[in-house]
């Protein structure tokens, strides 16, 4: 593949080594970018370990402030009420 038909690597992927294929905590494989936003980057995963399931991971910008951190905290918890399906880990 040429230099020209690989997708550009944003600014996460570049600075923390990440992309399709990198491991996260030794039990998520980063399959690709979903977006990138205010607070920090969306990856679509798999869970490998303990079990296969597919995830969406969220890496957090550094530096957040205290607004941000419990912007989080209730997306997490609205999210977590819409079942078991949709539970997350903040890792």
């Amino acid at each position: 593949m040429t230099d020209e038909n690989k997708p550009e690597r944003n600014s996460t992927e570049m600075r923390l080594g990440l992309g399709p294929g990198s491991i996260v905590e030794g039990r998520y494989e980063i399959i690709r970018l979903l977006g990138e936003g205010g607070m920090g980057t969306v990856y679509r995963a798999e869970q490998v370990a303990p079990l296969r399931r597919p995830v969406a991971i969220k890496l957090l910008k550094a530096g957040l402030d205290s607004d941000e951190v419990v912007r989080l905290t209730i997306e997490v918890a609205g999210l977590n009420q819409l079942g078991e399906a949709f539970a997350i880990e903040l890792v």
